[in-house]
């Protein structure tokens, strides 16, 4: 496998696209956007197997007071929950034993694009789902597991909220009967 980095937005969209893992987080403009405001170097590296995509990691960089750092996603206030790097689609289609080798070659890929940068602290937000991090853990890294809720939007609202704690239903419950109500706009006027 190679690692290289990725600049054509359509190559890299299709990608986030069809990975079980891709998120609005992932998408070009998305990362493009998220570089430039926080002033961090944006690195879209792309895992190869071949000619064929197994891998995007969009990493942030930046070097300041002669500390350098890496991050996906970059520290924005909470802004960006999830990002890390997401795998192809057909990562879940082989069996266990060659995800376990795929897996090894891209966690091989990226520590050794880590270490040529040389970070003095690194952060990797993965998406849910993303479980399987043993071949990080086997090369030292340290890990900090945090646990979130997914929600099939799916269903009925009503079956979502009848999914939620009590206490929560019961806030939404008295934000109706105050008179909130979420809308849909594009008018940020009220904002300002």
């Amino acid at each position: 496998m190679t690692l290289e980095l990725v600049s054509d937005k359509e190559i890299w969209d299709t990608f986030v696209d069809s990975s079980p893992h891709g998120l609005l987080f992932h998408k070009w403009d998305y990362i493009a956007i998220t570089a430039r405001h926080t002033g961090y170097t944006l690195l879209p590296c792309g895992i190869y197997k071949g000619d064929e995509l197994v891998c995007l990691a969009p990493l942030y960089f930046r070097s300041a007071h002669g500390v350098k750092t890496l991050f996906s996603p970059p520290p924005m206030q909470a802004v960006i929950p999830y990002q890390g790097f997401i795998l192809s689609g057909g990562f879940y289609a082989v069996k266990q034993s060659k995800r376990e080798a795929i897996m090894d070659l891209v966690v091989s890929d990226l520590s050794a694009e880590i270490d040529a940068i040389s970070p003095h602290y690194l952060s990797l937000t993965l998406v849910p789902g993303l479980t399987d991090i043993r071949q990080f853990l086997w090369r030292g890294y340290a890990s900090n597991i945090r646990y979130t809720y997914t929600i099939d939007l799916a269903q009925p609202s009503a079956a979502i909220q009848g999914n939620f704690h009590y206490k929560l239903r019961s806030r939404i419950r008295k934000a109706e009967e105050a008179g909130m109500d979420l809308v849909r706009s594009r008018d940020i006027s009220v904002l300002y």
